[in-house]
């Protein structure tokens, strides 16, 4: 995938971390950052180092002219169609290539296929999923150390580590890296497979499935190191927002066991009564044992609730005082400690031959 000068939409901030990334690695030029004015963004500065976006509700004429790419992320996937539609066509209309993250229905797909046809205008919708029959009976040993971020519930920066690992492990290590959603496609990296929100396929099915598809990347990258982002939570936040009750981590730990798992939260004080709580939840659920927490700087607003869509607010995250259990928040992600911390532990664990 070759990209130059690009503008994504729509941007929340749950994307910061992906323009650090691209920032560090220069894969691609962020010119410009549309969103909506649900995520309450509108007008706002967003800084990377010294690099500044205002983030726009639309483009002029003079900006479209200079880009060349448009990257609908997966946020679109909540959007109304008319909007979506219509933003497509804007930019369909002025050849611009254009790359969807989002996991859209079929029929949507195909509206955006004609929008383009009807342009003879490129779109990729970066979706190489082939479902097949499950084959697999068992599951198999994956020899590389995996390192697995999950947490309770969504917007609790799961991407944020990520990025933070891949730019502390890719220094040493051959990295592998699997993240939480089908934007990380745009950043080089496996996007979290299709098939295991299909219907077509058993519990049992998808937990083989994902097994041995990690053992395939495993035999085709031969990383030093797997990391391992799980979408959605591992529990109900309450009966609006049940994130599947956790049913997806349950198959992911089913089919994979870390040798190194970080537990995202969001915002708020934590007793060591609930540390101890979530640590015996992994071991007798998902049997294993939790090396860490991160306590997030997102909190969801208490009136967006029963709505459909979470709204958050951003606060400080606070730590354990007490120090009992190994606790980080937002400020890790500023220096390496978390990173010598894993290394660490997965040495302990003799999972690396040497660090």
């Amino acid at each position: 995938m070759k990209t130059n000068n690009i503008a994504i939409f729509p941007y929340s901030n749950e994307l910061y971390s992906f323009l650090g990334y691209i920032q560090v690695t220069q894969v691609m030029t962020v010119q410009y950052i549309i969103s909506l004015k649900g995520y309450g963004i509108i007008g706002k500065e967003i800084w990377v180092g010294d690099k500044k976006w205002t983030v726009q509700e639309q483009l002029s004429e003079e900006q479209y002219a200079k880009i060349d790419t448009i990257w609908i992320t997966s946020l679109a996937a909540n959007l109304a169609t008319n909007i979506l539609f219509e933003f497509i066509e804007t930019a369909a209309e002025r050849k611009l290539e254009i790359f969807i993250t989002a996991n859209l229905k079929d029929e949507v797909k195909e509206e955006i296929k004609k929008i383009n046809q009807k342009y003879s205008n490129h779109v990729d919708f970066l979706d190489d999923t082939v479902y097949e029959d499950c084959k697999y009976e068992n599951n198999v040993m994956v020899n590389v150390p995996v390192i697995t971020v999950f947490g309770v519930g969504e917007m609790t920066q799961k991407s944020d580590i990520q990025i933070y690992l891949r730019n502390h492990f890719g220094d040493d290590f051959k990295v592998c890296q699997v993240g939480t959603n089908r934007d990380c496609k745009m950043l080089g990296m496996y996007s979290f497979p299709a098939f295991m929100s299909e219907k077509r396929y058993s519990e049992k099915e998808k937990i083989c499935k994902f097994n041995h598809w990690i053992k395939e990347l495993e035999d085709e990258n031969k990383p030093d190191v797997i990391i391992l982002g799980i979408p959605g939570g591992i529990m109900p936040l309450n009966d609006k927002h049940t994130f599947d009750y956790g049913v997806l981590a349950y198959e992911i730990f089913s089919a994979i066991k870390p040798d190194y798992s970080i537990m995202t939260l969001y915002a708020g004080k934590y007793t060591d009564r609930f540390y101890e709580e979530m640590k015996e939840l992994c071991k007798y659920r998902y049997d294993f044992e939790l090396d860490s927490f991160f306590v997030s700087k997102y909190s969801p607003m208490s009136n967006s609730m029963k709505d459909d869509i979470l709204n958050f607010v951003e606060i400080s995250g606070a730590v354990n005082e007490k120090n009992n259990y190994l606790v980080y928040d937002s400020k890790a992600l500023e220096n390496s400690d978390m990173y010598v911390d894993i290394c660490h532990t997965l040495e302990v664990y003799s999972a690396f031959e040497s660090i």
